[in-house]
């Protein structure tokens, strides 16, 4: 990613154009055909007593809806400046894994599942190569007019919704 970064900033100063570099949050939303929230609707529909969630849980994220997202890269794209910008786009909070998949629960009106976690790798992280807490800083897009409307669970909580009614 950093390489790539490097490569628009050389080619925008080289050739005189201007360019914005975006680095998304975990966007989210009804298309979605994998992550988290897609695997959790997935594992209550194969089995609705027991659902495992990889890791301890205990994972933070930052998760913005794909409404949000979409509002913010059209901000970026009006306001940005400078031959090359870096905006990020993201929720104002983040959220534990374990509360993402209760979300999920209630929503699939599962409320009294049993919820297990693996434990995970390494300081409880899910897999090799999560990250363990992510949370970007979007103040620089916020000074510029744009507001996620959505917090981190009430973007999973309607991604779970859309997915759910799409899928069961």
């Amino acid at each position: 990613k950093l390489a790539c970064e490097a490569m628009v900033s050389s080619f925008c100063y080289n050739y005189n154009i201007k360019g914005i570099i975006l680095r998304p949050a975990n966007v989210i939303g009804s298309r979605g055909r994998h992550g988290l929230i897609w695997d959790l609707v997935h594992k209550l529909k194969n089995d609705k007593n027991r659902l495992e969630v990889l890791g301890d849980g205990k994972q933070t994220k930052s998760f913005i809806h794909i409404s949000d997202a979409v509002k913010g890269i059209l901000q970026s794209i009006k306001k940005h400046k400078d031959d090359v910008e870096i905006f990020n786009i993201g929720s104002e909070d983040s959220i534990e894994i374990i509360n993402v998949a209760k979300a999920v629960c209630k929503n699939m009106k599962l409320p009294d599942i049993e919820i297990f976690t693996t434990g995970g790798i390494e300081n409880g992280r899910g897999w090799k190569g999560d990250i363990k807490s992510a949370h970007l800083d979007i103040s620089k897009l916020k000074n510029l007019g744009w507001h996620p409307k959505l917090s981190s669970l009430e973007a999973a909580d309607l991604t779970s919704q859309e997915i759910i009614d799409e899928v069961i």
